[in-house]
């Protein structure tokens, strides 16, 4: 043992006097093996059995250690104070063993996260005596094990939705997300999937939640539903919020939202695994949103179009500078701001910064997702078996951007055949006619045809109104 002096003055910094090693090297240490006790202070502190925290219940404090006395009057244990020592942490203990559960608990989640599984803390002791006048303080060499289990429900790193909206298939079709990140950090998932319809008329949507040990099963040649599932207490139950129930299939009854009563084309399903609680909210898309920036001078908005109703928004645009999203067209209301790399919020916070060289962009917006992405058009060409004939669809015509006009332009002879348009002389970004139609176009939509001729082409990218547009004028 060691042993220091103080003045009584100092007694009130002993509980944050530390040691000079940090977190690492204590974790370090949870490596090697503790010892069966330590014998300070005229105590003796043995380790305790596992400390699970899911079965303590509402308790302000928890035994750590066994505690035994040595040859010692009670009136001096009166006098000593016991702390352990965490690297830099210090938490104190009384002589019966206990500590405050919330602390420790606190900490071990600092250490190493919520997730339910056994941790190991070796703490570090001392002993502080005083006389009434000054103050002894005693450190062990030796260090006290202590092993925790947080309070905390199992939370799976993934979660898929299966139900109406994918027929009830075993597929990965609608995963739910928390943004990417440790299950424990941010358990709150999410998803949003669409209302489906039956001659026209749209069904009521009945599901469960399976994390990724279904698939696992699944994978190894097992059944799907034979572990634990996410649903809800009641079967058929209508109410937009509430809490889950985790067990097996046969235990768990299904989730159901009632298109009657809450119309809509989606439902955005959020789960709080924490809280073990859900929300149901209804969604249908608007066919538009805005973007309006410094290209404009802040004058003019850019439609995004909504074209298969399920949230994501794709428009086109000359960007340069900074800019905003608005859902719309007239006014401010709601509109989001920057979040974050390739995020959005309305959070009142700064516009999206502008990309890094000016020009004409394909503007991605996700609402399900809150986030946007830029991909920047350097050229859009005219391709296929109307450009010198040419059946291979080998041959293309450069199109010229005119700012004024905010259009694609090329002027020339074209000839009987069909063709589309494509930007960056890819086939990623193209355009041709939507099913059904020859007023507007799509991304990628079908071939276009011709009779051939000297045309003026005139391509607007964007939505202007609606889809995307284009004009043969002949020359």
């Amino acid at each position: 043992m060691k042993i220091k002096s103080y003045l009584m003055m100092a007694i009130a910094a002993l509980a944050l006097t530390s040691c000079n090693e940090d977190f690492g090297d204590w974790l370090q240490q949870s490596k090697n093996e503790a010892p069966t006790a330590v014998t300070i202070g005229g105590l003796t502190f043995s380790p305790v059995g596992t400390i699970d925290y899911r079965e303590l219940g509402d308790v302000e404090r928890v035994k750590v250690a066994n505690v035994n006395a040595v040859s010692t009057s009670s009136e001096e244990y009166n006098k000593i104070t016991y702390h352990l020592l965490f690297g830099d942490e210090v938490m104190n203990i009384d002589a019966d063993g206990t500590v405050d559960a919330k602390e420790l608990q606190n900490l071990v989640v600092k250490l190493y996260g919520r997730e339910p599984v056994e941790r190991t803390l070796l703490a570090g002791m001392e002993a502080v005596v005083s006389n009434g006048k000054t103050a002894t303080v005693v450190t062990s060499d030796d260090v006290l094990s202590i092993v925790c289990i947080p309070d905390a429900p199992v939370i799976e790193s993934e979660y898929y939705y299966v139900g109406t909206s994918n027929n009830w298939s075993t597929t990965k079709d609608y995963p739910l997300s928390n943004g990417g990140v440790d299950q424990y950090e941010n358990p709150v998932f999410s998803v949003v999937v669409p209302i489906t319809s039956d001659g026209g008329t749209p069904q009521d949507n009945w599901f469960k939640i399976v994390g990724k040990s279904a698939f696992d099963r699944l994978d190894a040649g097992g059944d799907f539903w034979g572990g634990d599932v996410v649903g809800y207490a009641e079967n058929g139950g209508n109410e937009l919020t509430g809490k889950i129930t985790v067990g097996l299939n046969d235990d768990v009854a299904k989730f159901k939202f009632d298109v009657t009563a809450n119309p809509a084309k989606y439902v955005r399903i959020t789960v709080n695994f924490m809280e073990k609680t859900f929300t149901l909210e209804p969604i249908s898309f608007s066919d538009f949103i805005y973007e309006i920036g410094n290209a404009s001078g802040w004058t003019k908005v850019e439609p995004l179009y909504n074209f298969e109703g399920n949230g994501k928004y794709r428009g086109f645009a000359y960007l340069d500078g900074a800019f905003k999203f608005r859902p719309n067209e007239n006014d401010w209301t709601g509109d989001w701001e920057f979040d974050g790399e390739g995020k959005i919020a309305d959070n009142g916070g700064p516009d999206c910064p502008g990309p890094a060289e000016p020009g004409y962009y394909m503007i991605d917006v996700d609402l399900n997702a809150m986030t946007y992405s830029l991909t920047k058009i350097d050229v859009i060409t005219i391709i296929g078996s109307a450009i010198n004939g040419d059946t291979n669809w080998g041959t293309e015509y450069e199109m010229t951007y005119n700012r004024d006009l905010d259009e694609w332009v090329w002027e020339g002879e074209l000839t009987a055949g069909e063709f589309k348009f494509r930007a960056n002389r890819g086939w990623a970004i193209n355009w041709g006619y939507a099913d059904g139609t020859t007023d507007y176009l799509k991304h990628g939509g079908g071939n276009i045809a011709t009779d051939g001729g000297r045309f003026r082409v005139a391509l607007k990218a964007k939505c202007d109104g609606g889809p995307a547009t284009f004009t043969m004028t002949p020359l």
